[in-house]
């Protein structure tokens, strides 16, 4: 009976490294089409712009309504300010672009925001303007140097160049690109 424990996690721990264990990686090819992060000064993520025309909706997140107008985010990219004085015609009137955004919150006529790793408030008081009235830099611990900005993946699942942290820069997009795989790091996402 003594034997019987340390045989049987013997025996579990072997079949985690033999051949019938169904763990059999397909080696990379050596050239592939993956999508190679593009990185930009960190001073362009801080730039909010109010654009006083519809944006298309591509990856909508979270809403909020306040009076008669709903603001939805667009993960990554902004926030949609949507005209509902006339619920059965709501329309999309302008975007608010801050990259990196992905949750919204209010509170009175100030909008609360993430741009990438830092917490933004946003006077929304005049309409037809938006103002960044506070940046609290890093709020969000976890979106910072430790990550590769993960909020901004590619735009499409495949194989993609892993993300490098660099303290001046950020991922600002993607592009699709062959690349060979003995000279970069190169995972499916």
């Amino acid at each position: 009976m003594k034997l019987i424990y340390p045989l049987l996690t013997c025996l579990l721990f072997s079949a985690c490294f033999s051949p019938w264990s169904g763990y059999n990686p397909d080696p990379l090819p050596p050239i592939v089409k993956a999508w190679v992060p593009v990185y930009g000064p960190d001073s362009i993520y801080k730039k909010v712009t109010y654009i006083d025309s519809a944006y298309p909706v591509r990856n909508a997140g979270k809403i909020y309504v306040l009076g008669r107008y709903i603001y939805q985010a667009e993960t990554g990219e902004g926030i949609h300010v949507i005209d509902n004085a006339t619920p059965s015609n709501a329309r999309r009137i302008a975007f608010i672009k801050i990259n990196g955004c992905q949750e919204i919150a209010m509170k009175g006529n100030y909008l609360y925001t993430n741009n990438y790793n830092d917490l933004i408030t946003v006077d929304l008081s005049v309409a037809s303007k938006a103002t960044v009235v506070s940046r609290q830099k890093n709020a969000f611990t976890a979106l910072s140097s430790s990550s590769a900005y993960w909020y901004l993946p590619p735009p499409q699942s495949g194989y993609c160049v892993c993300a490098n942290n660099y303290p001046d820069s950020v991922i600002v997009s993607w592009r699709e690109d062959s690349v060979t795989t003995k000279d970069h790091c190169v995972g499916y996402y």
